[in-house]
């Protein structure tokens, strides 16, 4: 089974690589990224572009996907947020709600079925990098990915949360 993580930005037209780095660096964790269908590696420099798609480390398990948001579905963040942001305030969703729709992209880390339980732990700590990154919030869709129930969370909540597959 394949599992997803997504990432709500909220600031940011482009994410320079760097910012995820240093993020990554400062949980003790480094990785390369190489954008998916060439041998090419991202240099620090470079931003990851929007619609594009990239893998991550070097076993080949997981792929990070930044996503436009479907202009067609004026109401795609506030499905999103009411469907998964059980734990967040009204307040807070509006808020969040408003910046994501005005930034107009997110973000998906995905794993494959053959992931190592080192490949989990970089899924959980490249979410936590790209929300760190962006000023945004991880959404957890599913109970058995982490120890944290069905919600949005700031990155230091999936930090700290412990990896269960």
């Amino acid at each position: 089974m394949g599992i997803d993580l997504d990432v709500i930005p909220l600031v940011g037209e482009t994410v320079p690589l760097a910012a995820v780095l240093d993020c990554l660096a400062g949980e003790g964790m480094t990785s390369t990224f190489r954008k998916l269908g060439t041998e090419r590696q991202v240099r620090r420099d470079e931003g990851l572009e929007i619609d594009g798609a990239y893998e991550v480390g070097t076993s080949g398990n997981l792929m990070l996907y930044v996503n436009p948001t479907d202009e067609d579905d004026e109401d795609y963040e506030q499905d999103m947020l009411e469907e998964y942001g059980r734990n967040l305030s009204a307040l807070e969703t509006e808020e969040v709600c408003k910046q994501w729709a005005k930034v107009g992209y997110s973000f998906t880390v995905s794993s494959g079925v053959g992931r190592t339980r080192e490949d989990s732990s970089l899924q959980k700590h490249l979410v936590a990098a790209l929300a760190r990154a962006t000023n945004g919030f991880v959404i957890v869709e599913d109970n058995d990915v982490l120890s944290l129930s069905i919600g949005i969370y700031p990155p230091g909540d999936v930090i700290a949360a412990q990896v269960l597959i």
